[in-house]
């Protein structure tokens, strides 16, 4: 490791505090948090707890009726009741989501202190699953949800996280959490970022007197920003969540968040020198430049917004058919020259005569398909240089002027002189 690996490996393992210690899915909080104390109305509740629902680092959800409204809605609680750090957190996060408005930010209905003197907060109550087990289901409920989904479903999911973020944004907060696990996916589709326990406010003029970053290493391991572990306060902004949205998009075409490694230390030195995403070769290639673009270490050059990012994974979904057809015809092509004895396989000459009009036809769907437009060139490259065994050389000059000038200069020359001997031969017959 770096001078640099050693010193985060350092400071992680002297000062860290893990909730949940030997997960790097799980999220991390170093020293206490401070946080101004809130004022409360200490008026007797109206809700009556019905069931726990959910547990987490710092909060026990129930599930409760709320007698007023005659409705079921989420109560969540401090789990360790008497911790002024975690009360002061639980606070912050309770102004933060009460602080956003949006269809894809979970609803806040109240918080308050109830009459045994604990602090709760009141939510919607999101039916559903996390998103996490709908990319990774474990249970019946969840495999029989998630057989259903494709690679499209969960970029709607995603686009609708990017809808929440930029709102979040453009109101001077950061989320710095994200991650499938702290998103609902409802039982009819709905989306909701829920969890806004790590969020600050960056914005220079705060009015409502939200939370502030201060120097501790906070957020999810396995999909931090470099900033994040580094302890760059001055550094974090929206961009931030940018690297995390390309996190989750690492997770949904791998299987798997960007940073793994043996063990948490070695995990947040992973996201610290922010490598860049391990990504499977099959993944398209549109999704696979938004993903590295995103997580880029240096902040000025990733996607710059939430609102970027949400577009670009837009437009690869509409260019899907496009890169579908686009990969259909790079398999012909790899498949026709691997057959053996190509040159002289009238079958595999037809294969390839096939994968070009293949991405002929995905670049009429999507003129920009640069995949499209490579394979293209590389498919006529290799109709020219079979053409030119077989001795069409007609058909290899023409496959070599519908591509770009300065490509295969060495096949042009073996073309052109192929026509020169044998233009030279024809006229020493006919003398």
């Amino acid at each position: 490791m770096s001078e640099l690996d050693d010193d985060i490996a350092q400071r992680i393992e002297e000062t860290i505090r893990l909730r949940a210690p030997g997960d790097p899915g799980q999220t991390i909080r170093v020293d206490a948090a401070s946080l101004p104390a809130a004022a409360f109305d200490h008026s007797a509740t109206r809700f009556r707890l019905l069931e726990e629902i959910g547990r987490g680092g710092m909060g026990v959800v129930f599930r409760a009726q709320q007698a007023s409204l005659d409705r079921e809605v989420a109560i969540k609680k401090v789990q360790r009741r008497g911790s002024g750090d975690d009360e002061r957190a639980f606070v912050a996060e309770a102004r933060v989501t009460g602080f956003l408005d949006h269809p894809n930010i979970v609803p806040v209905h109240d918080l308050g202190v109830d009459e045994e003197g604990e602090t709760f907060l009141a939510m919607k109550l999101v039916g559903g699953l996390p998103w996490k087990e709908l990319l990774h289901p474990a249970t019946e409920a969840a495999k029989t949800r998630a057989s259903g989904m494709e690679l499209a479903d969960h970029l709607d999911i995603l686009i609708a996280v990017c809808n929440a973020l930029g709102y979040a944004h453009r109101r001077g907060i950061i989320h710095r959490d994200l991650k499938p696990a702290n998103v609902m996916v409802g039982e009819y589709g709905e989306v909701l970022v829920m969890d806004w326990g790590l969020a600050v406010s960056v914005a220079e003029n705060d009015d409502a007197k939200l939370p502030r970053a201060d120097m501790r290493i906070v957020g999810t391991p396995a999909y931090m920003a470099p900033e994040m572990v580094r302890g760059e306060i001055d550094r974090l902004g929206p961009w931030t969540d940018v690297y995390l949205l390309g996190a989750i998009l690492c997770e949904i075409v791998s299987g798997r968040p960007p940073h793994v490694a043996d063990s948490i230390v070695d995990t947040v030195v992973r996201a610290g020198r922010g490598d860049p995403p391990d990504l499977p070769p099959e993944v398209p290639e549109e999704l696979r430049d938004i993903c590295e673009r995103a997580m880029e270490r240096r902040i000025e050059e990733r996607i710059p917004s939430a609102e970027v990012f949400r577009d670009l994974v837009r437009d690869f979904l509409r260019h899907r058919e496009s890169s579908r057809l686009t990969q259909l015809a790079r398999d012909r092509l790899l498949s026709a020259l691997q057959a053996e004895g190509a040159s002289r396989n009238p079958a595999a000459y037809a294969e390839i005569e096939e994968a070009v009009a293949g991405f002929r036809q995905a670049l009429v769907l999507w003129d920009g398909n640069q995949a499209a437009a490579r394979g293209e060139s590389e498919a006529r490259i290799a109709l020219a240089s079979i053409a030119l065994d077989r001795g069409d050389l007609a058909l290899a000059q023409s496959q070599l002027e519908s591509i770009p000038a300065e490509l295969a200069p060495e096949l042009r020359a073996a073309v052109g002189t192929a026509m020169t001997t044998r233009e030279r031969d024809r006229r020493r017959k006919r003398q």
